[in-house]
């Protein structure tokens, strides 16, 4: 769950105001620079609210194709029995392993021109194959195409961990609640996730390509 994004300045400088005293964060840094290159995700882990992190590296994706890519996929709603008016929101996942062991999934921030908050209001642009009785909506995130540089957070300092070369893992949430509520969850259960592509594959990203997950299907909708 993303609690708070915010842009750099001309001199890549940013800052998070107001944050919840004594809480503990991941910050995620991404970039796409105006040539259109990309840069991998920049995730540091375990940082107290009101820390002053310092510079925060961030990694070009140089190994062709460059630029970033494109998860372009849908999501559908129904009560079971009609089609469902629900807003969904989506994002994008990498996981990460973590200094103490274990591993966790980082929401990664789409880039600008992405589509993530969609209404499904109409069924009359589902794609085939979706389910009956249902509304349908086409969401786009435009993401890294590279595993994430990682830091944690200790004593006061980071050393962060080059990026991981090879296959970039991704997953696809989505989030489904009443419009005009707010945020009220919807649906039953309220958020999907899926780690395949539409031929049921594992979810990669590749520079420059557009990536389709499989589709995201809620039912129980009100």
């Amino acid at each position: 769950v993303i609690f708070m994004q915010s842009a750099a300045d001309s001199n890549g400088n940013f800052n998070f105001c107001p944050l919840p005293t004594g809480a503990v964060f991941d910050v995620v840094a991404v970039a796409v620079n105006g040539a259109g290159v990309a840069y991998n995700a920049t995730i540091a882990t375990g940082v107290p609210g009101g820390t002053a992190l310092g510079p925060i590296p961030i990694t070009a994706e140089l190994v062709a194709p460059t630029g970033p890519v494109t998860f372009q996929g849908y999501v559908t709603a129904t009560t079971g029995t009609a089609p469902a008016s629900v807003v969904a929101s989506v994002s994008a996942l990498q996981q990460i392993t973590l200094a103490g062991g274990g591993t966790r999934e980082v929401t990664i921030p789409a880039e600008l021109a992405s589509q993530s908050n969609i209404a499904l209001q109409s069924n009359s642009n589902c794609p085939a194959g979706a389910p009956l009785q249902t509304n349908c909506a086409q969401y786009t995130l435009i993401e890294p195409a590279s595993n994430p540089s990682v830091g944690n957070f200790s004593a006061g300092q980071i050393t962060y961990a080059p990026p991981a070369s090879g296959n970039v893992p991704y997953s696809i949430a989505a989030s489904a609640s009443v419009p005009m509520s707010g945020g009220t969850p919807d649906c039953s259960p309220s958020t999907q996730t899926t780690s395949v592509d539409t031929n049921g594959n594992p979810l990669k990203a590749t520079g420059g390509a557009t990536v389709i997950p499989h589709e995201l299907d809620f039912s129980g909708c009100s």
